[in-house]
């Protein structure tokens, strides 16, 4: 089966799946058995969770997964198993948020005989208020990981408060180790009932620990403003302006400055849902070098992104986005424009189980030096199944699927393969900790 016939199927098997049961857990109108499956605590002033999830799992190339050089044979499949604790915590207040959240993954192959830390992340943040009108919002991430090129699946949407870099260890291929800073920032005025205007800045850096040759420290940072207007209660109006600069080595810099044109369409279904609609459409002039080492090359292009989002009764809701822009990626040697598609579903069938689904796809091109561009594709689908075995423990099964391919002539890694497929499938169980729940009002 050929790459586009396989990518087709996993779109179309999880989008169908979503489809067939509705979608995203937002609210769910009973509460779940489950504590851990629901932000149930959401309106509490304090609250401190402890996630912890032990899986045993297969994949049927364990040499990729645990960060050896993949062979060009016959694939070595085995089990592992997992480890991954997570901390949460979060403080609102009326004038004053705050969220901090870690993870790591540790991992054991006994086929290797091989313990190994995958990723760590971290990420905290705050939103103050200054004034009914001004609004400061401050996040800060750290992250250690092996592999980034997980981030071609990422949404375009801006971080929540004290979101992580998450790490991805499932799409592990190596053992690089990279660490990556991102810092942003967003101060929000409101200037009437129905307009106001926000200035926003991100710096992202990373640093590839030991690189060597074909490895670079990546810099990327953007900044610019944005005037939304809400027309009526139902359609809001946007138009913001960014310029963004990114250097992969002191000979691969990019320049980048968008115009941004959108709307945000919401139509209430009910009292409790509604379903919402998202496009932007704008010019964009990209400085980037040349692919045979001449002076730089000034190129504009329209680009843009849609996304939908639709809550189906109480419990469910699907989401589907899909966006065509220049992409900053580590461990890709400059700036790519990438096309990229993903749809998600979730929700509850009953109070102790709950459903996701999710696939993402991705094309885009590098510029090569020793001939035209060259072309790569990656796709991903995943499944999960949860069933609540009391208030904090919960089991669950999901599987998972990957694969991509980028054009030979471009070296990605040394010792990443140009062409990998794998396939998992994990067991676990969920142990859920709520160590402090203040029940007050927030004040």
């Amino acid at each position: 089966m050929t790459l586009t016939v396989r990518g087709a199927v996993a779109l179309l098997v999880a989008f169908a799946c979503g489809a067939t049961t509705a979608a995203a857990q937002s609210r769910p109108r009973y509460p779940a058995v489950f504590g851990g499956a629901a932000d149930s605590n959401a309106d509490s002033p304090e609250t401190l969770n402890v996630l912890m999830n032990v899986t045993e799992a297969y994949d049927d190339d364990l040499l990729a997964d645990a960060g050896a050089t993949p062979q060009s044979g016959p694939q070595s499949s085995g089990i592992y198993s997992s480890m991954t604790p997570q901390v949460s915590w979060q403080k609102h207040g009326r004038q004053f948020q705050f969220s901090a959240n870690e993870s790591s993954t540790f991992r054991y192959y006994p086929a290797f005989n091989q313990a190994l830390a995958t990723n760590h992340n971290f990420g905290a943040g705050f939103s103050a208020k200054f004034g009914p009108e001004t609004t400061l919002t401050v996040n800060q991430a750290f992250s250690y990981a092996p592999t980034y090129l997980y981030a071609l699946f990422a949404s375009p949407t801006a971080p929540l408060l004290g979101e992580p870099i998450v790490g991805a260890p499932d799409y592990q291929t190596n053992t690089l180790k990279s660490y990556t800073y991102g810092t942003n920032a967003n101060v929000t005025r409101s200037l009437s009932r129905r307009a106001s205007f926000s200035l926003y800045g991100d710096l992202r850096f990373t640093d590839t620990v030991g690189s060597g040759p074909g490895l670079t420290n990546m810099r990327w940072s953007d900044g610019g403003g944005r005037f939304l207007y809400s027309v009526n209660r139902n359609l809001g109006l946007r138009l913001g302006y960014t310029y963004r600069q990114s250097s992969y080595s002191p000979l691969v810099q990019t320049g980048e400055q968008d115009l941004e044109i959108g709307f945000d369409y919401v139509r209430p279904l009910s009292a409790t849902r509604r379903w919402t609609l998202g496009f932007s459409l704008g010019p964009t002039q990209v400085t980037q070098p040349s692919a045979t080492g001449g002076p730089s090359q000034t190129h504009y292009r329209v680009l843009g992104d849609v996304s939908f989002d639709h809550q189906i009764g109480h419990t469910w809701s699907a989401r589907a986005t899909y966006r065509r822009g220049l992409s900053y990626i580590e461990t890709l040697a400059e700036a790519a424009p990438v096309g990229r598609a993903s749809v998600e579903t979730s929700g509850f069938v009953n109070r102790r189980v709950d459903l996701s689904f999710s696939a993402a796809y991705a094309t885009g091109e590098l510029a090569s030096s020793i001939g035209p561009p060259a072309p790569f594709t990656t796709y991903t689908a995943s499944s999960r199944l949860r069933v609540a075995l009391s208030r904090v423990l919960a089991g669950y099964v999901e599987g998972l699927f990957y694969d991509y391919a980028f054009d030979p002539s471009l070296i990605i890694v040394p010792g990443m393969p140009s062409r990998l497929n794998r396939t998992g499938v994990r067991a676990g169980i969920t142990l859920w900790v709520p160590v402090r729940t203040d029940h007050r009002a927030a004040r």
